[in-house]
């Protein structure tokens, strides 16, 4: 219920802009393939496994805002 709360106020400011609702169009299969592919690893990946890569992934984003 909120996310439509959400959704009409993005929508009154203006925020959803042809460019921005074709390229949400065109991910969204990345992101249904990326939940799919994220429920089947979650299954087979320690939590200290995934601590460590979740660490190291925050670290080389937050490098690379730096950088740029």
């Amino acid at each position: 219920m909120m996310w439509a709360w959400l959704a009409m106020i993005a929508a009154a400011l203006g925020l959803f802009t042809p460019r921005v609702v074709g390229t949400a169009a065109m991910l969204l299969p990345v992101v249904l393939v990326g939940t799919w592919l994220g429920t089947l690893v979650v299954k087979h990946v320690a939590q200290r496994t995934f601590d460590i890569a979740t660490l190291i992934t925050s670290m080389l984003a937050a490098g690379a805002l730096v950088v740029i």
